[in-house]
């Protein structure tokens, strides 16, 4: 976790991305109360510059937690908070305030960019919907491209002209053009092969380190920990997780949050 020092006292920083008793249950009325939780008392902490990773089978609730913190499923107790502020049950139309600081990648590469709309106006967009002017919008969006490794002129290419991986990296460009503090990762590189997942999860952490992000990365298979680069590591479990913390400097494994 990062510190900072008042005085001769150092402080720790708090978390970017805070999740205490988290608990999801599908359904409403008595039939949400009697089914079995898809999360179950679920915590976790995502502190500038770390990697937490979230690892298991379909219906295990590892999207399930990335839905309820990016305000796709809401809990049904818990909190979520997003750099100490509680957004567990603020709207989507209230969460237009939090576009720029919590973002996120789908899994698709495919399915998750417009075939018909160029990749500059893709990412110009959310800028735009913040109120940046369209020639600054512009000029951030071929530097986003740029960040991850693709020419600044990709902007006024259409998604069908480039590979799998690197409409990702367009993804992750769109992901991070808004300056975020947190990014939800979900399943980023599952449909890439393993030499282009390698490529991605190297830019992941490259970017993570340069800008100080938060990730929450959700995987479906824990094969990827054992490629993934230096300050990435995962956990698996069922409905109740116990994730592990990953960041520049070395560390143990995160201490479990989950109630007794």
């Amino acid at each position: 976790m990062s510190t900072s020092f008042l005085g001769d006292t150092a402080v720790a920083a708090p978390p970017a991305l805070e999740i205490r008793d988290l608990v999801v249950r599908y359904g409403s009325g008595r039939r949400a109360k009697r089914a079995a939780p898809a999360v179950d008392r679920v915590g976790l902490d995502v502190a500038p510059g770390e990697t937490v990773g979230l690892v298991g089978e379909s219906g295990s609730g590892k999207s399930t937690i990335g839905k309820a913190v990016l305000g796709l499923q809401p809990p049904t107790s818990g909190t979520v908070r997003l750099h100490g502020r509680d957004i567990t049950t603020t709207s989507l139309r209230e969460r237009r305030s939090l576009a720029a600081d919590l973002r996120v990648v789908f899994q698709d590469p495919y399915s998750s960019l417009n075939p018909a709309r160029t990749v500059g106006r893709t990412l110009v967009e959310p800028l735009r919907l913040l109120g940046v002017p369209a020639g600054a919008a512009w000029a951030r969006a071929r530097r986003s491209l740029e960040s991850v490794g693709l020419p600044a002129d990709a902007a006024d290419r259409l998604p069908g002209q480039f590979s799998g991986g690197q409409r990702q990296r367009i993804a992750i460009a769109r992901a991070l053009v808004c300056d975020p503090k947190v990014v939800v990762l979900d399943e980023p590189v599952s449909a890439l092969d393993l030499s282009t997942q390698a490529q991605v999860l190297n830019l992941l952490a490259d970017l993570r380190d340069q800008h100080d992000l938060a990730f929450l990365f959700i995987a479906h298979d824990s094969g990827w920990c054992a490629s993934s680069p230096s300050g990435w590591s995962c956990s698996t479990g069922d409905r109740s997780w116990s994730p592990a913390r990953s960041s520049r400097s070395p560390g143990g494994p995160a201490t479990p949050t989950r109630s007794p």
